[in-house]
């Protein structure tokens, strides 16, 4: 009995440790510092050794299956675990909430219209939330300025985003402002300066890796290096589809370029995958791989397209 009063009083004393944590934005800057140097079994093992206090990091890698711990998930198996994850620590971790009521509300759009949501939320235990309750938890952290929340709340006024990359650029929201602002950069043509947004968050942002990938490629903003380039947009395309990504991988196999072997129909794959979001930048190489390609390697090049959604 006393062993065990013993044992409760110091979980007790944990929990208050832990719901006492100071919100230190030099804990976001050496975890970014981390990844963008790409040491993510460094970045992990920092999570892991403080799990409250990174709760939001832990769960945002393993949310887009960062190795080393998110490879061995399937992408859905890795959103479940990740949100599960996030509202766990939500009451020690203001970031990791917003994490939480954010992706809570994917789960519960997407458990009843994908037959694989159900299977991977099996022992999985999430905060008993209707999506209603979850945006206004997540406005209500907005609100009083945590960034990740002023991320999802606010994505459509770029003065936000501006304020976030430019005021707190280490924070999880601001990295992904950075990539979104990198991204809309990119989409009117400014390429130097969306290279330059983008450089803030390529540890981070699928949206920054794909648009430095490019500037890399092209030697936009940036110095020439394709090699890195191919590789950045292959480990980026494959977790995100990212249309970046997508766009510069597919100017990798186009062109048998950063190690990548020459095959137009994986190209061709590549820029299918892009051309809704980005058809000034892809129209060109689609609209010749459509003319020198058979019908059947256009199928083909299509069908593989298809497999990057299953």
């Amino acid at each position: 009995m006393i062993k065990q009063a013993s044992f409760l009083f110091s979980v007790l004393l944990s929990t208050l440790a832990l719901a006492q944590l100071p919100v230190d934005p030099l804990d976001d800057q050496r975890f970014v510092e981390l990844v963008t140097a790409a040491r993510y079994p460094e970045a992990y093992a920092l999570t892991e050794k403080e799990p409250a206090r990174f709760a939001h990091w832990w769960a945002y890698m393993t949310a887009r299956t960062v190795p080393p711990w998110g490879s061995n998930l399937t992408p859905i198996e890795a959103h479940v675990r990740a949100t599960e994850w996030a509202c766990r620590y939500r009451e020690f971790n203001a970031e990791a909430a917003a994490f939480c009521y954010y992706e809570i509300q994917l789960v519960l759009r997407w458990k009843d219209q994908d037959p694989r949501y159900p299977e991977a939320l099996k022992g999985v235990s999430l905060p008993n939330l209707t999506a209603a309750e979850a945006q206004q938890a997540l406005e209500s952290l907005a609100a009083k300025g945590v960034s990740l929340a002023v991320f999802r709340v606010k994505r459509g006024e770029e003065s936000a985003l501006k304020d976030l990359a430019e005021n707190r650029p280490y924070s999880l929201g601001g990295q992904l402002a950075a990539g979104t602002l990198a991204d809309i950069l990119w989409r009117r043509y400014e390429g130097e300066k969306a290279v330059q947004y983008a450089l803030k968050a390529a540890g981070t942002s699928a949206l920054a890796a794909g648009i430095l990938a490019w500037g890399e490629y092209t030697g936009t903003g940036v110095k020439k290096n394709q090699d890195t380039a191919c590789r950045r947009a292959n480990f980026w395309a494959v977790r995100s589809l990212a249309h970046s990504a997508l766009f510069t991988l597919g100017l990798c196999y186009l062109e048998g370029a950063g190690g990548f072997p020459k095959d137009p129909i994986e190209a061709y794959a590549m820029f299918w995958l892009a051309k809704d979001a980005i058809g000034g930048y892809v129209g060109k190489y689609l609209s010749e791989l459509e003319q020198t390609l058979t019908p059947e390697q256009r199928l083909e090049g299509r069908r593989r397209a298809a497999k990057y959604f299953q």
